[in-house]
């Protein structure tokens, strides 16, 4: 035990309380039935193309898609999906329903911009 602990830069007495410790109740894998979509679009391009790795994978997902974030929060406010490339009217629309979200329907400004 000692060894370990000295290798991994941590203390004996920690290493021994969390081997004592009983495990905690999560899944051995992660899965979400929300994520099966995006699963047959990954096994697709990998099977396409074995030799992408995540990043490249990850950036073929993200052109089809497209998110507005709150920068306070991290909480998606809007998203768009769309089976090809997203076009400046997506964006610009995706913006528009994120601006509405996030402040409330305005016709006009309240003071001159």
């Amino acid at each position: 035990m000692k060894t370990i602990a000295s290798s991994l830069g941590v203390a004996r007495s920690h290493l021994v309380k969390q081997l004592a410790e009983p495990k905690a109740n999560r899944p051995a894998a992660y899965l979400k039935t929300e994520d099966q979509f995006l699963l047959a679009k990954i096994e697709k391009i990998c099977g396409h193309r074995p030799s992408y790795g995540y990043r490249r994978v990850c950036a073929l997902i993200n052109r089809e898609r497209a998110f507005a974030l709150d920068t306070c929060d991290r909480e998606v406010i809007s998203y768009v999906a769309k089976a090809g490339a997203m076009t400046g009217a997506d964006i610009r629309d995706l913006i528009a329903q994120s601006v509405e979200a996030r402040f409330g329907f305005a016709a006009k400004p309240p003071k001159p911009v």
